[in-house]
């Protein structure tokens, strides 16, 4: 967004006729930003049933609530114009073949994806759809008097609305969309400063040069930053001075890593491939660093002769400088003389660059004799180990006190025994456990008088040194073991906890704690009001969501004993929200928050969102009656 600008009147009505010319798929997406000042992303992103609907265009397009940036953005929507209502019949007249028209199918189809594979139709990308606007900008030969791209149409669209609704910030944000003010502002430029002339360039003498943030004096452009790049045949001069032989020891210098070497001064770019004053002459990596051109193919060969090398791994090992007993690799070698460019046509196989024509190295790999199925588990025996875990630690080599493995020994004994492997307990010989009985168990669980199943995983993990260790054969998750699937009935019977007490009683219990609200309950619950007391194992901690209270649930206040607020009559609340001569949704929600001292506070019966209250449903007639200001504003 940065650096694009609005275009002006003229340069406006002398696009308009030249888009007019184009074709009715590129008409109708210039057109479409132009007369909405949607984002090329949002526009990219409609559908046909956007704009067309029970066989006619809709009178406006919507575009539905979004996140962006980790906040929600508020639903735009923007009328149909009769410039854009042309453009679109025109459109949808002419759709391409080759898909069915349906509400899903994207607005503006690619030409490339989907369709010529046989899948689904796909939009075009919103760098495409850039394209597109960049090149009827070009095509209305407006001048480059600063940056121009598709936020140049979303600016002169902000500028037009700004002028029609009499240079108020405010809606020229919520037709645009914008979140804050400041952005509005940044868009129509009103905080903006003049910008300086420029000074005229060396080589023209007819008129100053534009003055914008891309000028071009002379040869060089200066770019958006404010201080030009140094021109390009002194920079690769400096960068031939440093002696840079590689792309990687350049971006080491940029970076500030060559300590040997001069800083990089301000005028030169960190990249050069990418600055747009350099891409005329831009020759390649070699040309820029003054590194020489390949030595021709036939000499290179011939210096490779000279190495003795026999395969292309003693090539790399030279390469990378492991042969100290050979001479450097010169600049002019290629590293990888299967990758240059220039040796593509001679390249005839390693043994005919390195010269060698001995027989084929290969390295012979003695095939592994894996021992026997009973001797490979009678090792395994021996080790002792009980899970795959353990088996797994000690692959790893993270069992120091055992031994290593051996090399005849698999790590994958399953594939290797396919024929033999039978199970984990055979391979480790793992003792199948045995649990105490269920009842003999329950009965042990109900002594550790635990009430939850959270207090019962501390004592399996050793949190409750108040009570005895867990035995070997008590399980520690009970209802997965399968001795005890068919005689599970639930962790109030395995902890001995007492059913939940009856509805009335537990009601009346609630109501002597004096809470008055959900939060109050939850923070009792969790055991943070050190006032009251504790929980009783058969008072429920949701009981809403209690099985055995379902039937008489009849809401929190009458849990919590809480009398049930009336609100106020609809005439009179709302004759008490004019009295506060708020303007807008935003502006209530902050008076209910006890954001605005210089109003009242709010009447406990008054109801915090008056939309949503039942009793206000049959009047509500939206924010602007309950408020009292008049619904003169319009939206774009």
């Amino acid at each position: 967004m940065s650096g694009h600008r609005a275009l002006t009147p003229p340069e406006e009505r002398r696009l308009l006729h030249v888009v007019r010319a184009l074709p009715p798929r590129h008409r109708a997406l210039v057109t479409l930003q132009l007369e909405t000042g949607f984002g090329i992303r949002d526009i990219v992103s409609l559908r046909i049933g956007d704009v067309w609907k029970r066989d006619a265009l809709v009178p406006k397009i919507s575009l539905p609530s979004k996140r962006r940036n980790g906040s929600l953005l508020p639903t735009r929507w923007a009328p149909v114009t009769p410039e854009l209502a042309g453009a679109l019949r025109l459109y949808l007249a002419q759709l391409p073949g080759g898909c069915e028209i349906t509400p899903k199918l994207p607005l503006f189809v690619s030409r490339k994806q989907g369709r010529r594979n046989g899948g689904p139709a796909r939009p075009i990308t919103s760098s495409a759809a850039s394209e597109i606007v960049k090149a009827t900008v070009c095509l209305a030969r407006i001048e480059p008097n600063g940056s121009l791209g598709t936020y140049s149409l979303r600016r002169t669209f902000a500028r037009r609305v700004f002028a029609k609704l009499g240079n108020d910030v405010t809606l020229t944000g919520v037709a645009l969309g914008h979140r804050s003010t400041e952005i509005t502002k940044s868009y129509l430029e009103l905080d903006a400063k003049p910008p300086l002339e420029a000074k005229p360039s060396r080589n023209s003498t007819k008129r100053p040069a534009t003055p914008a943030s891309t000028i071009f004096t002379g040869r060089q452009r200066q770019p958006h930053s404010g201080s030009s790049w140094r021109r390009f045949p002194s920079a690769r001069k400096f960068s031939h001075g440093l002696k840079v032989r590689s792309i990687a020891e350049w971006f080491a210098w940029a970076r500030g890593k060559r300590s040997d070497l001069p800083a990089r001064p301000s005028d030169i770019p960190t990249v050069p491939c990418n600055a747009k004053a350099y891409r005329k002459f831009w020759k390649g990596w070699r040309d820029w660093l003054g590194v020489k051109s390949w030595r021709t193919f036939a000499l290179a060969r011939e210096f490779a002769h000279g190495l003795n090398l026999r395969s292309n791994r003693e090539w790399l090992a030279w390469v990378r400088g492991e042969r100290p007993d050979l001479p450097a690799r010169p600049s002019d070698i290629p590293a990888y003389p299967t990758h240059a460019k220039a040796y593509r046509k001679f390249w005839k196989g390693w043994r005919d660059w390195l010269g060698y024509t001995g027989p084929r190295q290969r390295v012979a790999r003695p095939r592994r004799k894996w021992l026997s199925y009973p001797e490979a588990c009678e090792f395994m025996h021996g080790l002792k180990l009980q899970t795959f875990r353990q088996w797994r630690d000690w692959l790893s080599d993270k069992r120091p006190d055992l031994p290593p493995r051996p090399w005849n020994l698999p790590a994958s004994p399953w594939v290797t025994y396919r024929g033999e492997w039978t199970t984990w307990a055979a391979w480790l010989r793992v003792t199948p456990r045995v649990w105490r009985p269920f009842a003999q168990a329950r009965e042990f669980s109900h002594g550790l008088n635990l009430h939850t199943h959270h207090e019962w995983l501390a004592w399996v993990h050793g949190n409750r040194p108040d009570l005895p260790p867990r035995p070997s054969d008590i399980p520690a998750q009970p209802r997965h073991a399968k001795a005890y699937r068919k005689l599970w009935n639930g962790w109030r019977d395995w902890l001995g906890v007492k059913s939940w007490r009856a509805f009335a009683l537990a009601r009346e219990f609630a109501h002597g704690l004096n809470l008055r609200t959900y939060r109050e309950w939850l923070a009792w619950v969790r055991g943070e009001r050190s006032d009251l007391p504790a929980r009783p194992s058969d008072i429920p901690a949701y009981p809403d969501r209690t099985p055995a209270y379902r039937e008489f649930w009849n809401g929190w206040p009458d849990w919590l004993g809480v009398q049930r607020k009336s609100s106020r009559i609809f005439p009179f609340a709302r004759e008490f929200a004019h009295g506060l001569e708020l303007k807008t949704m935003r502006e209530w929600k902050a008076w209910v928050r006890g954001e605005r001292p210089d109003l009242p506070a709010r009447p406990s019966d008054i109801p915090t969102r008056p939309d949503r209250t039942p009793a206000y449903r049959e009047f509500w007639e939206g924010w602007p009656d309950w408020l009292g200001y008049p619904r003169w504003r319009h939206r774009i």
